[in-house]
């Protein structure tokens, strides 16, 4: 039986940079915007924690095609444009980067 050797698409870095989340405002509103069918699955989940958490799942999902991950620090810039929330989902936010 033939060994197969697994070969790299992508090295570490490109890897990285395909699969980073967005930093510049235009690219995170034109990649982020959600819809007014997004906002009507959204608004099914329970809690503003949980609509949240899926809103961010939801876009990240979309762009860069993953899902958010346990360790993962959502920039400043992505937080404030990825939902149209109130004052109080800015503490959300917190809770949910721990």
């Amino acid at each position: 039986m033939p060994a197969y050797v697994r070969r790299e698409l992508l090295t570490a870095a490109q890897r990285a940079e395909l699969l980073a989340l967005p930093t510049d405002r235009l690219e995170i509103r034109e990649r982020y915007s959600l819809t007014p069918a997004d906002f009507d699955l959204i608004n099914r989940h329970r809690t503003e924690a949980n609509r949240l958490g899926f809103a961010i799942q939801l876009c990240l999902l979309r762009y860069p095609g993953r899902a958010w991950l346990p360790a993962e620090q959502l920039g400043k810039k992505l937080q404030s444009n990825s939902y149209e929330h109130p004052p109080a989902t800015s503490r959300m936010l917190d809770l949910l980067n721990q």
